[in-house]
């Protein structure tokens, strides 16, 4: 019951004598749409992906036109390319302003699901859902809360403007003990309408330890 504690203080040591530096670039693309996580078949999104203590690298997530139902709900099935991790299968779901995000953890092969956007919502709301199926990671109660922190706003990211931005925060929570839900990890996402996901930022144990930024895109 006590693994999540430990590796969030694992994290935390690791980092002590570590500074997450995102390299200089600049970004590109093309194409456009009305949903905040346009899935039109061959979309798709390059990121510089940083984690703190390692080399940065390149990941490229593409659109391949399939989809699977999942839990009664359509996903749509994405191919992420990297240098370190190779090609790994996820899922988008994006209906009724909400889009999520399913994919298996790399080192354990758990399958998660974050909700990253209700784009009908107003700045300072708030939602709570399971962060997986059976509710439970690592065997332990989690969940995943949510809250838009901004909406409507500006971002500029490798020299590019994304305008009518989303912002918004999830906390992972664990339950360890049976005495209520704690934050050991937090999310910070920025979702471009008519672009999709452009970046992501993660905190453990009060510290930055990952970001990804988008470098380029095609909306198809």
């Amino acid at each position: 019951m006590k693994k999540p504690l430990l590796i969030i203080f694992a994290v935390a040591l690791f980092l002590q004598a570590c500074k997450l530096d995102t390299p200089e670039f600049v970004t590109t693309g093309s194409g456009s749409s009305d949903s905040y996580q346009p899935l039109t078949t061959g979309t798709y999104w390059k990121y510089i992906n940083v984690l703190s203590g390692m080399d940065p690298d390149s990941v490229t997530s593409r659109v391949t036109g399939q989809t699977t139902t999942i839990n009664g709900r359509i996903y749509h099935d994405i191919t992420s390319t990297s240098k370190t991790y190779s090609v790994q299968h996820g899922y988008y779901y994006s209906g009724n302003h909400i889009v999520t995000l399913r994919a298996n953890t790399l080192i354990q092969g758990i399958t998660i699901e974050l909700q990253i956007v209700n784009d009908t919502t107003a700045a300072g709301h708030t939602w709570t859902t399971r962060i997986t199926d059976n509710g439970l990671l690592n065997d332990v109660p989690a969940r995943l809360f949510g809250t838009v922190i901004e909406k409507g706003v500006t971002k500029i990211i490798g020299g590019k403007t994304f305008t009518d931005v989303i912002h918004t925060q999830a906390e992972l929570q664990y339950n360890i003990y049976g005495n209520g839900f704690e934050t050991f990890t937090t999310y910070h996402f920025y979702v471009a309408k008519g672009v999709g996901l452009i970046q992501t930022d993660t905190y453990a144990a009060g510290m930055e330890i990952g970001k990804q930024s988008i470098v380029d895109y095609s909306i198809k």
